[in-house]
């Protein structure tokens, strides 16, 4: 098991959307739209290069030594997919991920009213939904 799938497991059993991992920094999640450490120590260059190198494949981390950035895909198991960024900042290594749901929620479950359901309806005109992720 990758190293960084216990920061996962962290990020889902705290109901989490986010998992923030920046060098000399330690690990963070967005629990509704708040970021919170889950741990005390900061994360060391030579811990962070181990975990984002376990999940990407080496091409992939080729150009990110290379860019400076880098997006993927990653599947801890058939329930949990994750969107992956890598960036460099000015202090080293960072990472950014996000929860990929595997079940796509109702406008009920999203507490959504239900005039909003008729906007999918409508015959013209451009509907925007916008607002904060995580």
């Amino acid at each position: 098991m990758p190293i960084i799938d216990q920061y996962f497991e962290k990020l889902i059993e705290l109901g989490g959307s986010d998992l923030h991992l920046s060098q000399g920094q330690p690990a963070k999640v967005r629990v509704h739209g708040s970021i919170q450490p889950i741990e005390d120590k900061p994360l060391t260059a030579a811990g962070m290069e181990t975990m984002m190198r376990e999940i990407c494949e080496p091409r992939a981390w080729e150009r990110y030594q290379e860019k400076g950035d880098l997006d993927f895909a990653y599947e801890m198991n058939a329930d949990s997919r994750f969107r992956c960024n890598y960036l460099r900042q000015q202090w080293g290594f960072g990472a950014v991920f996000r929860i990929i749901p595997t079940k796509i929620a109702s406008l009920e479950q999203l507490g959504i009213p239900p005039v909003v359901k008729n906007f999918g309806h409508m015959r013209s005109g451009l509907v925007l939904v916008t607002g904060p992720t995580g």
